[in-house]
């Protein structure tokens, strides 16, 4: 079956998010919606999870680089090492 125009009309007459930030606020507005609430705020939950792990492990890994770039580093470059010790490593 072949879609009719009546069908494409009521599509289009809806504002669609046209980037990464107009899904944001897109989301921001299915909240509003009871039925849709749960698929809104269980995958924002899931992602805050895997983010905050991700993230973590990263600052963990990230203290290891920093380290040994600090060794690599040639010794006319030592005032480096001081300001890396300055920002906590």
């Amino acid at each position: 079956m072949a879609h009719s125009p009546q069908n494409n009309s009521s599509l289009s007459s809806q504002p669609s998010a046209q980037s990464g930030a107009g899904y944001f606020f897109k989301g921001f507005e299915l909240i509003r919606l009871k039925g849709i609430r749960r698929f809104v705020f269980i995958p924002l939950l899931i992602n805050l999870i895997f983010f905050s792990v991700a993230f973590y492990f990263m600052f963990i890994e990230l203290e290891h680089y920093m380290a040994k770039l600090i060794h690599w580093l040639p010794s006319c470059l030592a005032g480096l090492n001081g300001s890396a010790q300055y920002y906590g490593h």
